[in-house]
């Protein structure tokens, strides 16, 4: 099988498309890849998708797209009248979808999504790909190999969020809640989200965050961050959506990080809660867990550990690729029993 995998390749370690890609490749796929995105770059909009049909022949079985927000329908269109089984995966949450998916899913036959339920169903009914899917992010086993030195955990808490224009009210009130506390540190950009409340503004009078808020990292310093952290704190964009999680629970946990995270609807059904993961329904739970694993080593890196095994037996790239593949092959797959897939 030969696979001609359209994503974003010029990226971190922990970027989507790298993880997938070496996933198919581990389930004996022969993958190439085009990064769509540095190409517009240096060439531009038009020349990208000429590229990309041009590179799309029938020695290839599957096109596996990352994203794909610079693709025109066009483009797709065309490969589909090449015979080719095409296939899109979307990791971000947006109430409703993106405007490039209402074009491109039409021309798709298999959609992956990352949230599963009413919005798995809403995505399909608005955007009418042939199959939608659920499936969750996977893990990278290499990276937990790569980075497996022991460093000192000299961050107590920290809460890693970057700036959205849609943020939900319980989102909000978990990051208001850690800046009361004295012992987080943030990194990201999500001052500038709360440099449209009030309140932040309060805070920043009271000269309590100085400090506090850290540039946003990425790659190996994001990794080495995660490592120095007692507790990671996550708090979804939104806490409603049915199977939908942060990639940061992925991050925390490869690494062997404790990370604590908000409920969110089939979060029972991924992982053990109590033996995997700790879940907080409201900010009391989440002060009562974060006093009590800060002061309770042994307990809290057990945790941490079991959540660790969990992700790199189960979750890791090459069962979710082979995931994927089964679901493309065969219309179905039973490897897990959260699998949702809506036709």
């Amino acid at each position: 099988m030969r696979i001609f995998h359209i994503g974003i390749f010029e990226d971190h370690e922990l970027g989507g498309d790298i993880i997938f890609n070496k996933g198919f490749i581990r389930n004996g796929v022969e993958v190439v890849n085009f990064d769509y995105r540095s190409y517009a770059k240096k060439y531009g909009l038009q020349r990208m998708n000429k590229e990309i049909l041009e590179r799309c022949t029938d020695n290839f079985d599957i096109v596996f797209i990352g994203k794909g927000e610079l693709i025109l329908p066009d483009t797709l269109r065309e490969i589909k009248r090449k015979r080719l089984v095409t296939s899109l995966w979307f990791g971000d949450i947006c109430v409703n979808p993106p405007e490039f998916l209402k074009y491109l899913l039409p021309y798709v036959d298999f959609f992956f999504m990352t949230s599963k339920g009413r919005m798995l169903r809403k995505y399909y009914s608005i955007c009418r790909p042939k199959v939608g899917s659920y499936i969750i992010n996977p893990v990278d086993p290499d990276l937990a190999n790569k980075y497996n030195s022991i460093v000192t955990k000299d961050l107590d808490i920290v809460f890693t969020g970057n700036f959205y224009k849609q943020i939900s009210s319980e989102r909000r009130e978990v990051i208001y809640y850690l800046l009361n506390r004295k012992d987080v540190s943030f990194f990201g950009t999500i001052e500038k989200l709360l440099l449209w409340d009030k309140r932040f503004l309060m805070f920043l009078k009271k000269n309590i965050l100085e400090g506090r808020f850290n540039p946003y990292i990425r790659g190996t310093e994001y990794i080495n961050v995660i490592k120095r952290t007692k507790i990671g704190v996550g708090a979804n964009n939104f806490f409603n959506i049915e199977g939908y999680f942060s990639d940061r629970l992925m991050h925390y946990g490869t690494f062997g990080t404790f990370f604590i995270s908000n409920y969110f609807p089939g979060i029972e059904h991924l992982f053990e809660i109590g033996r995997d993961i700790v879940v907080y329904r409201n900010i009391d739970e989440l002060d009562k867990f974060i006093n009590y694993y800060l002061h309770n080593d042994e307990e809290r890196e057990t945790i941490a550990n079991n959540l660790k095994s969990k992700l790199l037996e189960e979750y890791n790239n090459t069962k979710i690729c082979k995931l994927i593949l089964e679901i493309i092959q065969n219309g179905k797959s039973d490897l897990y029993e959260w699998i949702e897939i809506v036709k």
